[in-house]
């Protein structure tokens, strides 16, 4: 287990490409917010979902120890659900992801834990932009967090330059995630087939 982490899964969007809640959406006969949970279980001592409402929350196969949280700002995007979470996490460290993102790898995230000291967010790179939604955020980016939100700016890494970022390369990505499956997200019912594929050939050892 990662020391002083939390999980933040953001949940609360309306999934319009999709076409339904894409937490729900079932990969293999599980929903996909089950597998994130599955993954992020044993590393952290808190899971939180952030949602739109607690009727959101119901639709989702949540077990009791999850925290529901309600985005204190639900139509500001990810930024809004990211300091929703933060400012209800008992750490003061959280690894926020995305609910669509079924790939997560824990041995990445647990070497990114290990980067975290002296630093205010861990964040890959891939093609020279971050990745905000499979990044690591401490509480000291929350005064930075609501300033933008109330200043009406979206750009989730907009607030970056007022922190002290440690940026993960993908020298760093690549030996433990070659294929950079943790960054795939559901977008699409395509999407959703590309997923499927992948994770049947990963459970017959075709990774």
């Amino acid at each position: 287990m990662i020391s002083q982490m939390s999980s933040i899964i953001l949940a609360g969007g309306k999934s319009r490409r999709y076409g339904s809640n894409k937490a729900v959406a079932e990969l293999n006969g599980e929903a996909v917010i089950s597998l994130i949970c599955n993954v992020m279980e044993p590393l952290v001592n808190e899971l939180i979902v952030v949602v739109a409402s607690y009727e959101q929350a119901k639709m989702m196969p949540l077990n009791p120890q999850v925290k529901v949280v309600i985005d204190k700002y639900p139509n500001c995007g990810p930024l809004g659900g990211i300091y929703s979470g933060l400012s209800k996490a008992i750490n003061q460290w959280s690894f926020v992801s995305a609910c669509d993102m079924p790939f997560l790898n824990p041995n990445l995230i647990n070497d990114m834990a290990e980067l975290r000291e002296g630093y205010d967010i861990i964040a890959p790179i891939i093609d020279n932009r971050a990745e905000p939604v499979h990044a690591m955020y401490h509480q000291a980016c929350l005064a930075s967090i609501s300033k933008q939100l109330n200043s009406g700016e979206l750009k989730i890494t907009r607030f970056y330059d007022e922190m002290n970022v440690k940026e993960v390369g993908t020298n760093f990505i690549d030996k433990i995630d070659p294929g950079r499956w943790s960054f795939f997200n559901i977008n699409t019912p395509e999407d959703m087939i590309k997923a499927n594929q992948k994770y049947l050939q990963s459970k017959s050892g075709g990774l």
